[in-house]
């Protein structure tokens, strides 16, 4: 995990679980808020864990529920998937990005 601190925040990053090297990011402010993105990855207790306790979770859902083995072969989460993560997480809120209305050959 990397941590950079400073005066007003810190931003701490851990390794996701994709098809390529990728990052999810902690921006913590000092006052007690803080928000979680995912960037791509497959259902990851990295993240989960990374994310505990914030506000929000940003995280990627690119396939529909239903299509979670594909979604999981290409790197990718589902809705499900993210929403499972938030609620293990203990985040306020789920922000979904990243998703398509119908699913893309991924």
């Amino acid at each position: 995990m990397t941590v950079i601190i400073n005066h007003d925040y810190k931003i701490s990053a851990a390794s996701t679980d994709h098809t390529v090297p990728s990052l999810a990011f902690r921006i913590e402010e000092f006052n007690g808020s803080c928000i979680t993105y995912s960037s791509d990855t497959r259902p990851s207790t990295n993240v989960a864990n990374l994310a505990r306790g914030c506000t929000l979770l940003i995280h990627e859902t690119s396939g529909n529920p239903g299509a979670e083995d594909i979604s999981h072969l290409h790197g990718h989460s589902t809705t499900s998937d993210a929403i499972k993560i938030a609620k293990n997480a203990g985040v306020r809120y789920l922000m979904p990005i990243h998703y398509y209305i119908d699913s893309p050959g991924i």
